[in-house]
């Protein structure tokens, strides 16, 4: 298992109660696909500096477009025309690695959606 991933695994994630749209998943059930996915999320935050903050200054689904330009991805092809930033952060690489990248920058955009939703109810602003 990966660095990343064991730490997940090891440390765990918060409870239901805690966070009701987390779950934990028991190790013996954790794929080598699913930890390879959790540790390229880590890696964008730990390696890239991508946080949780600088992925709220994205716009809506462009974390998904560089998703879906990965999805599509060949080694050595330059960037589809979807692809939302500047070519220098285009690395595709082999197939798999490339959809582990897809995964994690989905699982990035699911979490953006879900802090910006906790934010509307934590702070809903006023019909007035």
């Amino acid at each position: 298992m990966t660095s990343g991933a064991r730490v997940w695994a090891e440390e765990g994630c918060p409870t239901p109660r805690t966070n009701p749209k987390t779950v934990q998943v028991p190790q013996r059930d954790m794929t080598a696909a699913l930890s390879d996915v959790i540790a390229e999320r880590r890696r964008q935050i730990d390696a890239e500096g991508w946080s949780t903050e600088h992925d709220d200054e994205h716009l809506p689904g462009e974390l998904a477009l560089a998703a879906a330009s990965y999805v599509c991805a060949d080694e050595g092809e330059a960037p589809p025309a979807i692809w939302p930033w500047d070519w220098a952060w285009w690395k595709p690489e082999s197939r798999r690695r490339n959809l582990v990248k897809a995964a994690a920058l989905i699982l990035a955009e699911i979490e953006r959606i879900d802090r910006a939703e906790a934010a509307k109810t934590q702070h809903p602003t006023s019909g007035d």
